[in-house]
């Protein structure tokens, strides 16, 4: 079945601004990831400019959408549809997060892991949990940690880590940008 030109269009916006996202994610993750390897960073500012990192990326799902909306569709979109697209935007991303985290991992810090759990060890100790307690944390980590060197965990750990984000994206996008005629028919 061939496509239409607005399919096709909307094809072109989905991935351009995936790789947009995709593109912000990983110079990101590089060049914080390269800081936090060289200054031996703590986990909690590293993970806050992740996750604000996140939404500043996936921000390109509320204007793929619009684009869309306002270009193809005479300012007019339905939830489903904006939703449709700006999930499609959102794995795109995630794919390139994936990925982008593989090669990292890899390549530039595959000792990472293991400075992490040494580095939350240690502020669990620091913390003044009991030695029953901080025994049972370390066994967990390590478990985790073991689990982690399989290449399917680690893909969907990952995933896990940016999609909930995405997906919050997406439904609020995708809430703001559907049209009055679509607000007032629900």
């Amino acid at each position: 079945m061939p496509q239409t030109k607005t399919q096709k269009d909307m094809l072109k916006i989905i991935i351009r601004y995936g790789i947009i996202a995709g593109i912000i994610l990983n110079v990101v993750l590089f060049f914080t990831g390269f800081l936090a390897y060289i200054l031996t960073a703590d986990n909690l500012h590293s993970e806050l400019l992740g996750y604000s990192t996140m939404l500043v990326a996936l921000s390109t799902v509320y204007f793929g959408i619009r684009e869309y909306r306002d270009t193809h569709l005479g300012g007019t979109i339905t939830f489903g549809k904006a939703f449709s697209i700006g999930i499609m935007i959102s794995l795109i991303a995630c794919t390139f997060y994936v990925l982008g985290w593989l090669v990292f991992f890899q390549f530039i810090d595959p000792k990472f892991v293991e400075r992490y759990v040494a580095s939350e060890i240690a502020n669990l100790a620091a913390s003044g949990i009991t030695a029953e307690i901080l025994e049972e944390k370390i066994q967990e980590m390590k478990y985790y940690q073991e689990l982690y060197k399989n290449i399917f965990f680690r893909i969907g750990i990952t995933f896990m880590e940016i999609f909930p984000v995405a997906l919050v994206v997406t439904l609020i996008s995708s809430a703001l940008l559907r049209t009055k005629q679509e607000v007032a028919a629900s």
